[in-house]
């Protein structure tokens, strides 16, 4: 995807620049009436994460709105905090098409941008930003289609009694909601032993869905399997592939995991609660069934248990085990804990962080600790840069 990203002329030399990818959005084929979507990655050279205003304009500026990517309820925004250089920001896009709007090519412009100060020089504001076209092509048409990109199992070797999980990644070409049938034909030694398909789900216009078929393999011997793997719409065909592997005994799969990590995702308000995140490395054979439990405390003192719900992971990738920990009063929080994964765990971990007045903001640098000595050299980084900050409004 193209990049866009530049400081306008008058910006100070120290100025921030914004860049965005891609640089142009086209939806084809758009339905009268119909709901699209699409992402916009926003990325910064800035030390620091900063907040970027969103505006738009043009023929489709009406039927344009944002939200954040990350939100599964995709409310609606005006503006984003766009991460640190070195991380993406992504901002979600919705277009929807007015019902009575004639056929045609529809353009606009998406604009992320942000206003910086020349450091109380008289000229004011410079704006700061970037932009994205937008074309949208309006038809009365409407187009059921879709690509099997690709169908596959997380592992060629499946233990006997384990579910073996069949996933379809399909693409929808078309215009309109994708309701695809996917069907798995499990074969040994030529002949069909088993039939199962996906459970549905629509797939929206110019978007991926995964549907995954999963198959018992408990009364079923070792050795050799294929499966036959067929996706369609209707009368539509979408796409086939053939999926070879073994079924060996139980015990023979390696099974292994790590955590890796401890981290606060949403700012511990007092009197609200902060969701925390663990990154579960799944370094073993076989899938695993990973939940993670630990304690949480305030000043010292145990409040309770903490757990996230299970998540099944597949061999060789990351989860994220999610979970709420109440702030319901000021003061330094602590996680402790570790995963449990297939009857087995992982080495603990520690996470501390601080609701409350904090002297610059309410949210407290977030420390993951794998060992003491980590803890106290990054407490020390930060009160340095806490005290250098103070220094500086105090000679402003």
């Amino acid at each position: 995807m193209a990049a866009l990203s530049f400081v306008t002329p008058s910006a100070p030399a120290g100025a921030s620049s914004i860049g965005v990818s891609p640089s142009t959005l086209s939806f084809d084929n758009a339905l009268r009436g119909g709901e699209y979507r699409a992402s916009i990655s926003v990325f910064t050279d800035s030390s620091t994460p900063s907040t970027f205003s969103i505006d738009k304009k043009g023929d489709v500026a009406s039927w344009l709105s944002f939200f954040d990517a990350n939100d599964p309820s995709e409310a609606e925004v005006s503006s984003l905090v766009a991460p640190a250089k070195g991380t993406d920001g992504l901002i979600g896009v919705k277009v929807t098409v007015p019902a009575p709007t004639p056929n045609g090519s529809y353009t606009g412009s998406i604009t992320v941008y942000s206003d910086i100060n020349k450091g109380g020089s008289s000229a004011g504001p410079v704006n700061v930003g970037a932009e994205v076209s937008v074309t949208v092509d309006v038809t009365g048409t409407q187009i059921v289609s879709g690509t099997m990109v690709d169908a596959s199992l997380a592992t060629a070797q499946i233990e006997v009694g384990q579910a073996a999980r069949f996933a379809a990644q399909i693409q929808n070409t078309g215009n309109v909601d994708l309701a695809a049938d996917v069907s798995v034909v499990v074969q040994a030694k030529g002949s069909d032993v088993d039939l199962l398909s996906a459970d549905p789900q629509p797939i929206r216009p110019s978007e991926m869905g995964k549907l995954v078929a999963t198959w018992d393999t408990h009364r079923f011997e070792v050795g050799d399997y294929t499966a036959k793997i067929t996706a369609t719409a209707g009368p539509v065909p979408i796409g086939e592939r053939t999926v070879n592997f073994r079924l060996v005994p139980e015990g023979t799969l390696r099974r292994n995991g790590e955590l890796r990590s401890l981290k606060v995702t949403t700012p511990p308000n007092v009197g609200g609660a902060a969701k925390v995140v663990a990154e579960f490395a799944n370094t073993g054979e076989i899938d695993a069934d990973a939940t993670f439990q630990g304690e949480l405390w305030r000043d010292g003192k145990l409040v309770g248990d903490v757990a996230s719900k299970s998540l099944l992971i597949d061999p060789g990738t990351l989860g994220e085990l999610s979970f709420v920990v109440p702030t319901p009063e000021s003061g330094d929080y602590k996680v402790t804990g570790l995963v449990n994964f297939s009857g087995k765990e992982t080495s603990s971990r520690e996470l501390t962080f601080r609701a409350g007045d904090t002297g610059g903001g309410g949210f407290a640098p977030v420390i993951i600790v794998a060992a003491a000595g980590v803890s106290v050299i990054a407490l020390a980084v930060w009160l340095l840069r806490r005290r250098s900050r103070s220094a500086a409004v105090a000679d402003g």
